[in-house]
């Protein structure tokens, strides 16, 4: 029963780390600290002889609704970001093509007269 609470409360700060790598826009620390907390949810699952183990599937549950949340608002962001980018990729290559100089001799025009 000790186990089953340690590995608990392991994958429960683990999600609040996940949480804050979330929050700072640091999607590969948040990547894998999400891999290593399904891992031990599923320890945690296989052993269901915890009495208070309702009590604590909703706290995951709840954790997890945040943590969906705030990556949903990241992926706000980031496409917003991408948009914003492309617009500027646009506007760039508006810029090189208006600033282009073509030149007005040709291969076929002797240039020594």
């Amino acid at each position: 029963m000790a186990d089953t609470e340690s590995i608990f409360q392991r994958a429960f700060d683990i999600g609040e780390q996940e949480m804050a790598c979330l929050k700072t826009r640091d999607v590969e620390g948040a990547d894998c600290l999400a891999r290593e907390r399904k891992g031990l949810l599923d320890r945690f699952c296989a052993s269901t002889g915890d009495a208070g183990f309702r009590y604590k599937l909703e706290r995951l549950q709840h954790q997890q609704a945040h943590l969906t949340q705030e990556a949903r608002t990241l992926q706000k962001f980031l496409k917003q970001e991408i948009l914003r980018v492309h617009g500027q990729k646009k506007r760039y290559t508006g810029y090189r093509d208006a600033t282009n100089v073509s030149l007005i001799s040709s291969h076929f025009v002797s240039r020594q007269g």
